[in-house]
């Protein structure tokens, strides 16, 4: 389990995308949700072997990284850009690999942190939105 963890959580830790925008303490946060979601698929895997685990873990751990490089350019550039609208829009597209990753489709509870966000993401300070982007992933983790 702990060789899976490794493998697939390192470069979650590792990659400077998946972070630079954020403080130090918003990156621990963020890799520390990233590790979490993974261990959980790592340890519904354990009796399984690597090979036979190989094509879900890897579509895990692209799910984990897109969601936290998407963390980390709305937090560089949180305004809407000219070409983004309900289709292409990074915070709606974070829904749709949160959806990916975790198979919850908490619609009522992600609209309620997307509205939120969408409330204060042009003005608020960096802390400040960075809670609201997280209280979107969180949405993902509570019941329907």
């Amino acid at each position: 389990m702990r060789k899976r963890l490794r493998e697939y959580g390192e470069p979650i830790a590792t990659t400077p995308k998946l972070r630079e925008a954020l403080n130090d303490d918003q990156a621990n946060e963020l890799i520390d949700w990233g590790m979490t979601a993974l261990q959980k698929w790592v340890e519904e895997t354990v009796d399984q072997s690597d090979s036979e685990v190989r094509m879900l873990l890897d579509n895990k751990a692209t799910a984990v990284s897109l969601i936290m490089e998407l963390v980390n350019q709305l937090m560089a550039n949180p305004g809407k850009h000219d070409n983004e609208d309900i289709v292409n829009d990074r915070a709606v597209r974070l829904g749709k690999n949160l959806y990916w990753l975790t198979g919850n489709n908490n619609r009522k509870a992600y609209r309620l942190a997307y509205a939120e966000y969408e409330a204060v993401r042009e003005m608020a300070d960096s802390d400040d939105l960075f809670k609201h982007i997280m209280a979107i992933i969180y949405a993902y983790n509570e019941e329907s």
